[in-house]
């Protein structure tokens, strides 16, 4: 499984959210992402989170900067609304391009990068809330409710050649109080053919256990606040994800 941490930008500031509310400044993005790097994090998301909301392109020559000495698989995001926006982002070193509201507004989008780059180069972003019983999907960095329903849009996404898709909850985005169940039983209940990552809620080890029952559903885990304020060291969540996978295989 792979271990991934995200790291969220507005503009070229390194911020942190919970519940997608309340953007706070960390520090320096590009010596986050290095650290990450060395400390052995398999995956980097990298985001500007209010991109689309302010109608904005995410800038290349910050993820330049900030890749230069990375050499894990790259995901970046934030404001892609067409093709050229992607052509961008892979010259400035992303490995992956993830989308979310561009691929609300306009789906083609998946089609496009999928023909051109390959279904490996993107991944989908799945914003939502469980709310009454029903997943309700959100775009803008959880701003803006849409009217999409949770399993209509991962067949579309994925019969459009999405090869990836990221789930985050955005009721337990940098709250640590575990992973969201509820997508975690709909894995079950669904067939899912391509990767899945899901995001939002880690804050103890203990959390990883309760993956144990999923393990052969989901591909990835993203880790964001606990790594940013060093409340988890990325070998100790590796090793117990190992452990995990390994006593599931016996």
């Amino acid at each position: 499984m792979r271990l991934i941490s995200r790291i969220d930008l507005k503009g070229d500031k390194f911020v942190k959210s919970i519940q997608m509310e309340g953007l706070r400044n960390l520090g320096n993005p590009k010596l986050t992402a290095e650290n990450y790097c060395k400390e052995g994090i398999n995956e980097l998301i990298i985001s500007d989170c209010s991109a689309s909301w302010f109608g904005q392109e995410i800038l290349p020559n910050v993820i330049k900067d900030i890749t230069e000495n990375i050499f894990i698989p790259t995901l970046v995001g934030g404001g892609i609304q067409k093709l050229e926006d992607c052509e961008k982002l892979f010259h400035a070193g992303a490995d992956k391009i993830t989308i979310n509201t561009g691929a609300i507004n306009k789906p083609d989008i998946i089609d496009n990068i999928a023909k051109k780059y390959g279904s490996q180069s993107v991944s989908i972003t799945i914003e939502y809330k469980f709310q009454n019983d029903e997943f309700n999907l959100y775009k803008c960095f959880g701003r803006e409710k849409t009217p999409l329903k949770m399993s209509n849009w991962i067949n579309e996404v994925v019969s459009r050649g999405a090869g990836e898709l990221i789930f985050s909850c955005i009721d337990k985005d940098g709250t640590g109080k575990g992973f969201d169940k509820n997508i975690l039983n709909l894995l079950e209940n669904i067939r899912i053919d391509v990767p899945v990552i899901v995001s939002g809620g880690f804050g103890k080890i203990e959390h990883l256990e309760f993956l144990k029952k999923y393990i052969n559903l989901i591909q990835g885990v993203c880790i964001s606040k606990s790594f940013h304020y060093n409340e988890i060291k990325i070998k100790k969540v590796k090793q117990y994800l190992n452990k995990i996978i390994f006593s599931e295989k016996k």
